[in-house]
């Protein structure tokens, strides 16, 4: 069974508090948010880091409704980045109660690259988080099998992270990821036409990504490939929707889809 979560992409005009409500009032009992910025990106506002306060009513909403700050963003592997400099978005991530941090790879030296997780494994176990890697053609580990090729060459424990607009747009094959199924931790969903061009999907990807069922990928063979157990997490940014229409719509297609994912 997937359990359907709400990413903070999807809805980046709320402030975290009001985002776990709208989740709790959708039945969705997980959530991913940004804990950490990254520059080339607008959010996360407010910045969580220094802000103890937030952080301890944001960790107490989520006990008291039950919905878990499932993945915090955004740990970046690119050149020169310092890995200790994560370590109070680590301790902010740790209060919150999340299972996963989520990584991008943006460094294309192997060898430096693979000393940078190791060393971002290291200081996730210390606060008792585990590490995912997001893969697309745009990143450093571009496949779901280079991937697990990298990260089993370098003896790191790290699973993957699928999104599916991301996936298919790249060129993903279903058959990728029963094979490696065990190696995939978590999912992000959204719809979109069959096929998209370069300019088109820059766009798609980060302002007009279809609900659930709204467009035309394989939806249901991507649903129905992924294994038991993980977090399947609606990505749906899409601001010409009101917020919670956008929401709400997403929530319901996501769940017809993985009905017949499972039937």
């Amino acid at each position: 069974m997937l359990t359907l979560g709400i990413d903070f992409l999807t809805a980046l005009e709320l402030e975290p508090l009001d985002f776990l409500a709208v989740a709790e009032e959708e039945g969705c009992k997980a959530v991913g948010l940004s804990v950490q910025a990254w520059k080339p990106l607008p959010f996360p506002k407010p910045d969580l880091v220094g802000n103890p306060r937030a952080v301890a009513e944001l960790a107490r909403r989520s006990a008291d409704t039950g919905v878990q700050i499932h993945s915090v963003e955004l740990f970046v592997m690119e050149p020169g980045c310092d890995i200790e400099s994560f370590r109070p978005a680590l301790a902010v991530s740790a209060q919150l109660g999340a299972t996963y941090l989520i990584s991008l790879a943006f460094d294309g030296e192997p060898a430096r690259l693979s000393d940078s997780y190791g060393r971002l494994c290291e200081l996730a176990r210390e606060y008792r988080l585990s590490v995912l890697c997001e893969v697309h053609k745009r990143l450093t580990l571009k496949s779901i099998e280079g991937a697990v090729a990298f990260f089993e060459r370098a003896g790191i424990d790290v699973k993957l992270e699928l999104d599916s607009l991301h996936f298919f747009r790249h060129g993903g094959k279903i058959d990728e990821i029963v094979k490696y199924a065990h190696r995939i931790g978590r999912a992000q969903l959204s719809d979109g036409p069959a096929s998209a061009t370069d300019e088109e999907y820059d766009i798609e990807s980060r302002f007009r990504r279809q609900i659930p069922g709204d467009g035309e990928l394989p939806l249901v063979d991507f649903l129905s490939a992924l294994p038991d157990g993980i977090v399947i997490a609606l990505e749906t940014p899409r601001p010409d929707y009101r917020t919670r229409d956008r929401i709400r719509r997403g929530v319901a297609g996501a769940r017809a889809l993985l009905a017949r994912a499972r039937s």
